[in-house]
């Protein structure tokens, strides 16, 4: 869904927290202890789940989520978790390569918590532009974010929130060569600790000892870089002490290793770098990580420095095959460099030697190439028998899925009626096309003794997750509407439902309607979902003005509004997804709402189906053999007077 549904989304939610407000007596004036207990557990709940999307790197869920969560939060004045949402929503930019935009983010952050004098929402702001600048290499404005978060941060703002803060400013003042600041910092780092001494028999021991840890790692470089090699080497090994009950992780002992590296190669004893580099190599097992290249690439210079030219080249050449995108420039020029330093010293000595074997080694070249055509030839035979093998059980696994696939599909296809009722007066179509062979779209109908029930939604995500949480939805909304409940009734039950356990945080949009056959009066809910298209008498095309409410499935308990029109005798309801309206082309521009009702305004129907086919056929060619970006569900009722 793109910015529009969004902002739809945020309306609903506040509709529906005061609608809930107003029948459960929990508005804003006067909240007593339960109240707020209430509202903190719900936003709570929110910023888990906006959390859990960041977690889980589904960075549009974040996008659409965040706004209605924070909505939500200020509603009912709860600006921590205000602030934590609206940070998670910026670091989402920074891990989606858009710094610029979080950049943006943090800035309105930055304001909006002066003018509130919060010093919290401050607080990330000044942490969010760190990263975001950091993600930019600008060291410099890097550096003056977390210097004023760090100046602004409270003791209630957590022991390890200033201590990640204090690192993150060692490393931007190490880019930019300030030691001297940086030298301030630790010791006010090391003021800080001293409040947090580590007591084995504590359970937040290792927790303590990790941040010193940290403390004596930016300690130990710095003093490196002022060759006090021997209080660098007591830091390393207090490091080693704190890092035996912080965890001893591969990512912290290699990270150590390479501390010892750095220090053994400042003191010039290339012997302990050398041991250093294999420690490390030894504890990474992946050889194309980047812990285990540079370890590579630093046992390549202590070979180097120790003279040792035969083993640093061939390391080097380790090094440049495995590397194929990380500095892969600057270990060229390296090996080149050694290349003709190493060959320049055994030129002299191999020439005689080459031309008095040169008959001998082209014998041998060509005895080589024979060897290796024969050798080459039968290989070929046994890897193309092996790949015809390979590509038959790839295209009958291939088959099996497609098989699968279609089954699904036509199982899906059925859970949606392809029949309609047949009742004097009234005429109704509906269609369904997945984006792929499976989709999240629905649409159903239940006719209940002289009442009509039908509803149209929309699930997030695409594919087989999204078919399954269709199906539920689908059986939810036959079994309800069974009951005679009003439509507000069914999409409170089904939220229920639908909350329960979904720790996928999936959630559906729906539009839920009845209709009196008898007097044309229609009861409606819509929980998130796009406004209908209303077309009266004498082709009069409006979006339906109604209350939105909050998406299916996102929070339990949450009460729904719902409404109702005296009569629709006369009128056609067109009920859609947004794969109709957010269609895009090879240029990526949408169908757009403004072309749909002129479309649906240009004359008069005779037929529901005929409504839904022609935009059909209008939809694929906006496309203009583009893919389809999402669903396509649309449904058609005109009643007749």
């Amino acid at each position: 869904m793109k910015a529009k549904t969004a902002i739809l989304l945020l309306t609903t939610l506040l509709l529906t927290v005061l609608a809930a407000s107003c029948g459960h007596g929990r508005g804003t004036m006067g909240v007593n202890a339960a109240d707020s207990t209430y509202w903190n557990d719900s936003a709570k709940t929110l910023y888990k789940q906006v959390e859990n999307c960041y977690n889980n790197d589904e960075n549009d869920s974040v996008y659409l989520l965040s706004p209605q969560a924070m909505a939500f939060c200020q509603e009912h004045v709860q600006w921590r978790y205000y602030y934590n949402i609206w940070s998670v929503m910026a670091m989402t930019y920074v891990w989606d390569n858009q710094p610029n935009m979080a950049i943006r983010e943090a800035r309105q952050m930055q304001e909006e918590a002066l003018a509130r004098n919060d010093h919290y929402g401050l607080l990330k702001a000044y942490t969010v532009l760190g990263e975001a600048y950091a993600a930019q290499d600008n060291h410099t404005e890097m550096a003056h974010a977390f210097h004023n978060a760090l100046s602004i941060h409270r003791e209630d703002d957590g022991f390890g929130s200033k201590c990640t803060l204090y690192g993150k400013y060692c490393l931007a003042l190490k880019a930019l060569g300030k030691y001297t600041e940086m030298n301030l910092v630790l010791d006010a780092w090391k003021e800080e600790l001293a409040r947090y001494p580590l007591v084995k028999e504590e359970e937040d021991a290792d927790y303590i000892a990790h941040w010193h840890y940290e403390y004596l790692y930016w300690q130990a470089t710095l003093l490196m870089h002022s060759k006090q090699y021997r209080k660098a080497e007591a830091a390393v090994d207090s490091a080693d002490y704190y890092l035996a009950f912080s965890g001893r992780t591969l990512i912290n002992l290699s990270r150590q290793e390479g501390l010892r590296f750095e220090l053994a190669r400042c003191k010039g004893d290339y012997r302990e770098a050398l041991a250093s580099c294999n420690r490390k190599m030894a504890l990474t097992p992946q050889t194309t990580s980047s812990n285990y290249l540079t370890a590579l690439a630093n046992r390549s210079i202590a070979y180097e420095l120790q003279g040792r030219y035969k083993e640093a080249l061939a390391d080097y050449r380790t090094f440049n095959a495995l590397n194929d995108t990380v500095r892969q420039r600057e270990s060229q020029e390296q090996l080149n460099e050694l290349n003709k330093r190493f060959e320049l010293n055994e030129l002299k000595a191999e020439k005689e030697r080459e031309q008095m074997a040169a008959r001998q080694q082209q014998l041998i070249l060509y005895m080589t190439i024979v060897s290796l055509l024969v050798m080459g030839l039968a290989v070929y035979i046994v890897l193309h028998r092996r790949s015809e093998r390979r590509m038959a059980a790839l295209s009958a696994q291939k088959e099996r899925m497609e098989s699968e696939l279609r089954i699904a599909h036509d199982i899906q296809t059925k859970m949606v009626p392809g029949e309609f009722p047949h009742i004097e007066g009234l005429d109704m179509y509906a269609s369904m096309m997945p984006a792929k062979e499976v989709g999240g779209d629905l649409y159903d109908y239940l006719l209940n003794g002289q009442y009509l029930y039908f509803c149209l939604g929309d699930v997030s995500g695409k594919g087989v997750p999204a078919a399954l949480f269709m199906t539920q939805a689908v059986r939810l909304f036959r079994a309800i509407a069974k009951q005679k409940v009003s439509p507000a009734e069914v999409a409170t039950r089904i939220n229920n439902e639908l909350s329960e356990n979904n720790e996928q945080g999936m959630f559906v949009t729906m539009f839920i309607g009845c209709l009196d056959l008898a007097t044309g009066h229609l009861d409606f809910c819509n929980c998130g979902h796009n406004p209908p298209v209303i077309v009266e008498s004498g082709r009069k095309c409006r979006f339906l003005q109604m209350e939105p409410n909050f998406p299916l499935g996102i929070l339990p308990g949450m009460a729904f509004t719902g409404e109702e029109i005296e009569s629709v005798r006369g009128d056609m309801l067109f009920i859609y997804s947004d794969g109709l309206n957010e269609a895009e082309n090879r240029q990526q521009e949408q169908f757009g709402d403004t072309r749909l009702l002129d479309i649906l305004g240009s004359k008069g129907w005779n037929s529901a189906r005929e409504v839904v086919e022609s935009l059909k056929t209008e939809v694929e060619a906006h496309r203009d053999g583009a893919e389809p970006n999402d669903d396509l569900s649309m449904l058609c009722l005109k009643f007749f007077e």
